[in-house]
């Protein structure tokens, strides 16, 4: 057995037998925010009816697809992705049908995301380098490992289930900037469930798993044991915190915007002073830009010129509804045109982002903007709580929006009829395989 193949059965072993007792207090916080986050995100999404909710898997897509819709859904750097968005559609089923407790709900998760950050610090970058979409293949493994769980299923069966879930999910970023990027991560949900059912049902025959499952994710020869330490030692998920999004764009262009609202604020920058706008960027945010005024609401969720326009005359977290009226805005429109975003080299080591605005008399301003960390000071609970305000206070009117706010922060203790009630009114969910 080779090195790779003993740290993927080492991993997954230990993920096999985490008890709620062994999560840390800042583990199960996570938990607790992002799926309050996430139930956020899925009032603010669309509702895709084009999958049927008569069927467990029809409801697990149609609310993944909900929950990333509009891109306003938590992210994490180590899991290179959206990770509520991939496991809670999965998980909440069991637990609103009374098949698992809150506990285990919490244990699930934790167990989920922290295999997608232990896969995501091996293989991540170079699936992102490749233009494949890491939530997509990273959490579909995290979605077996976090129903395998639920499941009891043992290290040699999720090994088995893992593999059939990398073998089965794509994921690029050729959909970026369109309804296809909600669309593949429902369907790499999906897979990475179906995987786990399948194995806990031994409805597939045996499976070889041939070969290390590194080499299904990305190139085998740059796989190094020592970058995967043991199983929640320490913690990845808080290690690097979950960023919980304070606006509804691809978290690899967030932290430039929110960098430029700095700048905006410091220097007390009007639309009329500005000549010109010179954006040096990593190749982790130049591979997903779109340029010039975007046409669609998804495509101005990547185009960085254009928000850094908005940024100028009004909140961008409105723009998800306004795109039309906001390109054709004369002042938006001509500062996304001067916005020139280009590739720097330099930028790749660091992970930093150099803006540049150019004055009209010919002064200029500048900030280097880190691609990791800008942001996370306005704080997850203040983010968290502003969107569930926004979003969820109408749809539950009299206090129920705080009752279900107060019971998902307390899931180990609380799951009554009334949480559940409340819940499939926001994300409606068919009953599970497993009752």
């Amino acid at each position: 057995m080779s090195g790779a193949e003993k740290t993927v059965a080492s991993l997954l072993a230990a993920a096999a037998v985490v008890s709620y007792e062994d999560l840390p207090v800042p583990v199960v916080e996570d938990c607790r925010w992002s799926l309050l986050d996430l139930l956020a995100s899925c009032a603010a999404g669309p509702d895709p009816v084009f999958w049927e909710l008569t069927t467990s898997e029809g409801a697990l897509m149609r609310n993944a697809f909900r929950g990333h819709a509009v891109d306003f859904d938590p992210v994490h750097p180590r899991s290179h992705g959206h990770p509520a968005a991939m496991l809670f559609p999965a998980l909440l089923p069991y637990y609103t049908s009374g098949a698992c407790t809150g506990r285990d709900l919490i244990t699930a998760y934790a167990v989920g995301h922290e295999v997608m950050c232990a896969f995501g610090d091996v293989a991540g970058r170079a699936l992102r380098d490749a233009g494949r979409h890491p939530t997509c293949v990273l959490g579909a493994i995290g979605v077996v490992a976090a129903v395998g769980r639920l499941f009891g299923l043992g290290s040699d069966d999720l090994e088995r289930a893992v593999f059939l879930a990398a073998l089965t999910t794509t994921g690029h970023s050729a959909g970026f900037g369109s309804a296809a990027k909600p669309y593949q991560l429902a369907v790499a949900a999906r897979n990475g469930h179906t995987a786990a059912v399948a194995v806990n049902d031994r409805t597939v025959g045996s499976i070889d798993v041939a070969g290390s499952i590194w080499g299904v994710l990305a190139d085998p020869s740059s796989f190094r044991e020592e970058d995967v330490p043991a199983f929640g030692a320490p913690w990845r998920v808080v290690d690097a915190p979950t960023f919980h999004k304070p606006l509804p764009i691809c978290g690899y262009l967030i932290t430039t915007v929110l960098g430029f609202q700095r700048l905006l604020c410091d220097h007390a920058l009007a639309p009329s002073s500005i000549a010109s706008l010179e954006v040096r960027v990593p190749w982790s945010v130049a591979a997903v830009c779109r340029p010039g005024v975007p046409r669609t609401a998804h495509e101005a969720r990547f185009a960085l010129g254009f928000q850094l326009a908005v940024c100028l005359t009004r909140p961008i977290e409105g723009f998800e509804s306004e795109v039309g009226a906001l390109s054709r805005d004369p002042d938006i429109a001509r500062l996304a045109s001067a916005a020139e975003i280009t590739h720097d080299p330099t930028c790749d080591d660091d992970g930093s982002t150099l803006i540049t605005v150019h004055l009209r008399g010919g002064d200029a301003v500048r900030l280097e903007v880190p691609v990791t960390g800008a942001g996370l000071a306005l704080g997850g609970e203040l983010v968290v709580n502003g969107k569930w305000r926004r979003y969820l206070e109408d749809r539950f009117p009299d206090g129920a929006a705080a009752r279900l706010a107060a019971a998902t922060r307390d899931l180990e203790n609380v799951a009554g009829p009334e949480w559940a009630g409340m819940l499939a009114n926001l994300i409606p969910a068919a009953a599970t395989e497993k009752e």
